[in-house]
């Protein structure tokens, strides 16, 4: 059972700003681990401390950070904006065979796996 003071403390530290690079050490240093709704406490398995450590290390460079899945297919108006050009530039670069892309449904609209 935790106290009024514990909880308290906790809330204060959740809207406190973070330091990013304690938190960074922390995680190489196995500190860190994610604790359940039991207050069971679990290991952070390597594949989301990898994607922890990536997040830490764009949100010190003051970047946002949005966590896709890397076979996530997008429209390419959704890739020309996320890569900040025109469409129809990103078309271009599509009919030029320089990226991967695939043939929605109707045979007319084109995929791009956000990883490629």
């Amino acid at each position: 059972m935790t106290t009024n003071d514990e909880t308290k403390d906790k809330d204060a530290l959740r809207r406190s700003p973070l330091d990013y690079s304690d938190i960074s050490q922390a995680l190489e240093d196995g500190q860190l681990s994610l604790l359940g709704p039991d207050n069971k406490e679990f290991g952070i398995p390597d594949p989301l401390a990898k994607v922890i450590k990536d997040a830490i290390a764009e949100l010190d460079r003051g970047r946002s950070v949005e966590v896709v899945t890397s076979d996530l297919e997008i429209t390419t108006q959704d890739a020309a904006d996320y890569l900040g050009m025109s469409r129809p530039t990103f078309v271009q670069l599509l009919t030029d065979g320089k990226l991967p892309y695939t043939q929605a449904g109707d045979g007319k609209r084109r995929r791009i796996r956000f990883s490629d």
